[in-house]
């Protein structure tokens, strides 16, 4: 089954979702999944004496996309046990553009947190879900009730990066990659950017506690698919950057012990 656009969803096939992403959450299997998320973003990957970067195992590297993509593949799994057949839908925010605050998603996914209650959603299919947060402090997980979305009062849903550049990534394969050269890196960028306008959660190692961080990197990976039927499967390095993010190195954090940006680069059919 391909996976579908949000907007494209019939009413039966939105219910199939919600009724998917509840089930997993309340048996707990959700909230692994954060887990996993935060510890990637907490792990930094450096080369002997690297400074200057924050790369971590599922971010500011080459290993950003396919990361993700394997995280997206586990997550439809564990829906399809709940729900045969579902998939987690892509959200196409490069076309919600600077009405993106009035767009349709957020009367599926819940709309814009209530700042009377700490930007608390209050509507929506989630609005119930409680919450698995990070303490430094402590080193431990903690619960808090609740998803909060903090919409930010100015800037536009980017577009779609530039099929138009060849290399998925060039040295120093990092944050410090250029944008103009590095397709992972321009992509990463407009990904950034839609977090940060979304707000709340979605701004912190544990954004998957809101649902709609997996519509938001199901389009990041549609995108990526896009630039793959251009410039076909092609990952960068083979070798030279830090561990987890060359060509045959394994990515930490997933279910897939033995996932590799290798044998996850075959992108899944989009509708």
């Amino acid at each position: 089954m391909a996976r579908p656009n949000l907007y494209a969803l019939t009413s039966i096939q939105w219910n199939d979702v919600v009724r998917a992403l509840n089930g997993i959450k309340s048996s707990g299997v959700y909230d692994a999944f954060t887990r996993r998320h935060n510890q990637a973003m907490m792990a930094p990957t450096l080369l002997p004496g690297e400074t200057g970067t924050q790369r971590n195992v599922a971010h500011r590297g080459p290993a950003f996309l396919p990361w993700h993509r394997q995280g997206l593949a586990e997550l439809d799994e564990e829906m399809q046990r709940v729900v045969p057949g579902v998939r987690i839908p892509y959200w196409p925010w490069h076309a919600d553009g600077s009405g993106w605050r009035s767009a349709r998603v957020w009367t599926l996914v819940g709309g814009n947190g209530d700042s009377r209650q700490s930007y608390r959603i209050t509507t929506g299919p989630f609005r119930s879900w409680t919450s698995v947060l990070w303490s430094a402090s402590s080193g431990t997980f903690y619960s808090r009730a609740g998803i909060k979305r903090q919409f930010a009062s100015s800037g536009a849903m980017p577009g779609a990066p530039s099929m138009a550049v060849a290399n998925y990534d060039v040295s120093p394969w990092s944050e410090g990659s250029s944008a103009s050269q590095s397709f992972r890196r321009a992509l990463e960028n407009n990904h950034n950017t839609v977090h940060n306008l979304v707000g709340g959660d979605m701004t912190s190692g544990t954004s998957p506690n809101d649902p709609l961080f997996w519509m938001h990197h199901a389009n990041v990976d549609r995108l990526w698919a896009v630039w793959e039927e251009r410039w076909g499967a092609v990952y960068q390095p083979v070798s030279g950057c830090a561990p987890g993010h060359n060509l045959d190195d394994a990515m930490r954090f997933l279910v897939a012990a033995a996932a590799t940006p290798a044998s996850v680069l075959t992108p899944p059919a989009y509708l």
